[in-house]
């Protein structure tokens, strides 16, 4: 454990933990400070994520209430030459009386060296915001590449949106045939049914790298999952399959 002080201000004291030993108030500190959904989320996605290695850094006040969490889940990529091992920095939460700059800034480091003392780590990331990133320049990260999300409409219950959704898929296999490409074929799978270690990770070039994902990623990110709501797509044809998970949403 390790405690400091800024001016007046103690910086709390920081503790890696086993996050499931400590539900109850890490999602005290999440509720208090507007993320009601949290506890929900919590326990649909940390049991897994502790299973596959995931740990949790606890800040707490003078008094031992938490004020601080940082939570880090273990993913794996695979490139050209052999599979690497990161973390990813997950659901930062502070106490309102220390969002300040150098409490968060002593998790961060404190993180980083418990991480590095374990050993067997390739790189730790985030995905931070505005105010996020200027903390983690100071933590000494570098950028590494930018995050992209791609949407695709499939259905509207009402029925003027989904006459819009019919003529822009229309539109799609019109000008690429569908999306599938030259020699290649769309197959849908059941998710309920469909094995993801199935799919094959794509032959890789320097420094390009691609995750794994497992089902405990989907699990936590859509609830429910997997239900008769989710499907995927697999593309075959040249070389290795690839798959797109996809989910039909009814407004």
């Amino acid at each position: 454990m390790i405690a400091a002080t800024q001016g007046r201000r103690v910086i709390p004291t920081i503790a890696i933990v086993n996050p499931l030993d400590y539900a109850a108030e890490i999602k005290d500190l999440f509720v208090a400070h507007g993320m009601p959904s949290f506890p929900d989320y919590f326990d649909r996605t940390y049991p897994a994520a502790v299973r596959s290695g995931a740990m949790s850094w606890l800040g707490r006040d003078e008094s031992g209430r938490v004020v601080m969490h940082q939570g880090c889940f273990p993913r794996r990529f695979a490139s050209a030459q052999r599979d690497v091992v990161a973390f990813l920095m997950v659901n930062l939460m502070v106490a309102t009386e220390y969002r300040v700059f150098f409490p968060a800034l002593t998790l961060l480091r404190r993180l980083g060296q418990d991480l590095q003392t374990r050993g067997g780590i390739d790189f730790l990331y985030a995905d931070p915001n505005k105010a996020g990133w200027t903390l983690l320049q100071a933590g000494g990260f570098a950028r590494m590449g930018t995050l992209q999300r791609y949407v695709l409409p499939v259905s509207d219950r009402r029925v003027v949106l989904d006459g819009c959704i019919r003529l822009f898929h229309t539109w799609l296999r019109a000008t690429n045939g569908g999306g599938a490409g030259a020699g290649m074929a769309a197959v849908a799978h059941a998710a309920q049914e469909f094995p993801l270690g199935s799919v094959a990770v794509p032959r890789l070039t320097p420094p390009t790298v691609a995750a794994y994902h497992d089902a405990a990623l989907y699990t936590s990110r859509l609830a429910g999952y997997p239900s008769t709501l989710d499907w995927w797509l697999t593309l075959q044809g040249l070389g290795h399959p690839r798959s797109i998970p996809r989910r039909r949403f009814r407004a």
